[in-house]
């Protein structure tokens, strides 16, 4: 902190106007994709997995700013302001997989690709019967329910 004004100092690696627009301009621009497969109201596998490759290099991006920022911490250390900067920097990036999601959905919901109904239940399904474990030799998925109402 400089004695003088009070203020902090910012560390120019961290919030540098550099840094900063290089990440803004990259999350803006990652909508262009999506926008453009979005635009004939059809998502083919190629725009899917274009979507997907760049969400994976921006959350990359986002892991090395967060592991430099804890390098940085332990050796040098690191203000709550240029920590403060580095986790908005890192949620800006991480949120940007959601664009990915809400194309997927639309890939999932249109005809030609399984169709998966809008509803929660549909949803549900599909993602159990998609990364879920494998159902038991019954053939049906043992399912822990929660409600009490269900219980008695």
């Amino acid at each position: 902190m400089d004695p003088c004004t009070g203020q902090v100092p910012p560390d120019s690696d961290i919030s540098g106007i550099g840094v900063r627009v290089a990440v803004y301009v990259q999350n803006l621009l990652s909508f262009v994709p999506a926008i453009w497969a979005l635009k004939d109201g059809t998502v083919t596998e190629s725009e899917l997995a274009s979507v997907e490759t760049q969400a994976t290099t921006i959350l990359i991006t986002a892991f090395a700013i967060l592991i430099s920022a804890m390098v940085e911490a332990k050796t040098l250390g690191l203000n709550t302001f240029n920590a403060n900067i580095v986790l908005d920097l890192s949620w800006m990036n991480n949120t940007n997989v959601f664009i990915y999601f809400i194309l997927y959905i639309q890939h999932k919901s249109e005809r030609k690709n399984g169709n998966v109904a809008s509803s929660w239940r549909a949803w549900i399904r599909h993602v159990r019967e998609s990364f879920g474990p494998a159902p038991s030799k019954a053939g049906k998925w043992r399912v822990l329910v929660l409600d009490s109402a269900a219980n008695k």
